[in-house]
């Protein structure tokens, strides 16, 4: 019998079918992995929120896909193989945690809502002193990436190393239109 996992990706795959895109470029065009999206396709992984939204803007679902999220989670029972362990983000690296400050700041804001992290990186160190390589160290990056992107070349392009970032770096759900991190409210 299929699952309310099974229908949310065979739905995904016709919109994707319907508009004629292959999973690779739907995935970048939604900011997320080739395999992510296949994971979701079969049912074998519940799309988050965020990506429901981006697959409707990207898909142009008239937004079928975030409607139908509510009912996907509070329905949705993965096999024991499929599910993944409740999402811990690891503690920051010291030094690295962009100050309110910075947050606050018009110039940032707007790199953050328009996810250009290169942006982000060099007001970081512009303005609060954080080094390229302790940005590196606290996202998983290699530091020489992390200073081509604050020079404007290149951007991060998947949802997943987005989420990565604002965990790494304590950047507030909200400010990347995202929902809001687990680390946000410390009462759960």
């Amino acid at each position: 019998m299929p699952t309310p996992a099974d229908w949310f990706g065979s739905e995904v795959r016709h919109w994707r079918h319907r508009r004629a895109l292959s999973p690779a470029e739907t995935a970048r065009r939604a900011h997320t992995t080739a395999a992510r999206l296949k994971q979701i396709e079969t049912g074998h992984d519940l799309c988050p929120a965020a990506l429901a939204i981006a697959l409707d803007e990207v898909l142009l679902t008239g937004g079928v896909l975030f409607r139908a999220w509510p009912l996907l989670h509070a329905a949705a029972r993965l096999p024991d193989h499929a599910r993944k362990p409740a999402f811990r983000p690891p503690p920051p690296v010291p030094g690295a945690v962009l100050p309110d400050h910075l947050l606050a700041r018009d110039d940032v804001r707007a790199a953050l809502a328009d996810h250009d992290l290169g942006t982000v990186f060099h007001l970081a160190r512009q303005w609060a002193g954080i080094s390229y390589s302790k940005i590196a160290q606290a996202c998983d990056m290699n530091p020489a990436r992390v200073g081509h992107l604050a020079k404007g070349s290149g951007r991060i392009t998947t949802y997943d190393k987005l989420i990565q970032i604002a965990d790494a770096l304590r950047i507030p759900g909200h400010h990347l239109g995202l929902a809001p991190r687990p680390w946000e409210n410390p009462h759960r």
